[in-house]
């Protein structure tokens, strides 16, 4: 029972994403006559098949029970996307509430901070004096001499 709801779903979405109906009610009302001539042939083959083997029946589904038994599906799908979005609306909030920790610093830690702040920014200025850029450097001009990077004397010696 449940499988022939999943086709009659299955089958209004197509028809539906193949634009030969424009309204979900009506997809499914087709897609439960398709489905519903492809049974009765099926059915009829089955009672070709009982009469030639023996006597079989087949229970048939009238349809009110189809669509009871359709809503007791849609009700427990409803349910649990309810179950869902309250689940989402938990983890949502505990995100909102970690967010918030984060962002508000404890009494203090915020001056332990700003000590740390400064005391890292002397430390880096009091680096910096002592140990010169690799690029910029404390370079002059007689460090760079072009008498001390060639030798223009004799050759030989």
């Amino acid at each position: 029972m449940i499988e022939d709801i999943q086709k009659v779903n299955k089958l209004a979405q197509e028809l539906l994403d193949q634009g030969i109906v424009e309204d979900r009610t009506k997809a499914v009302e087709m897609a439960e006559a398709i489905l519903r001539k492809r049974v009765a042939s099926v059915k009829d083959l089955k009672e070709k098949d009982a009469t030639s083997v023996g006597s079989q029946t087949t229970p048939e589904l009238t349809l009110e029970q189809l669509k009871a038994v359709f809503d007791r599906s849609k009700d427990v799908l409803q349910r649990q996307i309810d179950l869902l979005r309250k689940e989402l609306e938990k983890i949502s909030d505990e995100l909102k509430m970690i967010k918030e920790k984060i962002n508000i610093p404890i009494k203090g830690q915020a001056a332990l901070k700003t000590e740390r702040d400064a005391a890292t920014s002397i430390n880096a200025d009091s680096n910096a004096e002592k140990k010169p850029h690799p690029k910029v450097g404390s370079f002059t001009p007689e460090d760079v001499s072009i008498e001390k990077m060639f030798y223009y004397g004799d050759k030989k010696n």
